[in-house]
């Protein structure tokens, strides 16, 4: 049977594969941090923080960075990367034929 890697190509598929479930477990991971920063940097683009007294303004502020450094820890427990193998399985999961795997497969005696 032939191995994977003296496949053509398909050592850069599932390398490529591997790339976006890794990007996919970030951003599962920290999504409530990325749209907390959104609406708060839509709030201060709008001018929603200009018409507050200094000392209000500054407790907002302060809760925002407390709320978004625990936003960040929150992702980090939360962050899980791609298992070796994953992406072989998430190509192969494409197919109903099992392609990749069928590679490996060794018949029985």
């Amino acid at each position: 049977m032939a191995e994977l890697s003296t496949i053509p190509g398909l050592k850069g598929r599932i390398a490529a594969t591997e790339r976006r479930l890794t990007r996919l477990a970030i951003a599962r991971s920290f999504w409530p941090l990325l749209v907390f920063v959104a609406l708060f940097l839509g709030l201060a683009l709008v001018g929603a923080f200009e018409y507050l007294p200094t000392i209000p303004g500054s407790a907002v502020a302060l809760g925002a960075m407390i709320a978004a450094a625990l936003l960040f820890l929150r992702g980090l427990r939360r962050y899980a990367p791609p298992e070796p193998g994953e992406a072989a399985r998430a190509l192969d999961a494409q197919s109903d034929l099992r392609p990749i795997s069928s590679i490996e497969d060794r018949p029985s005696r």
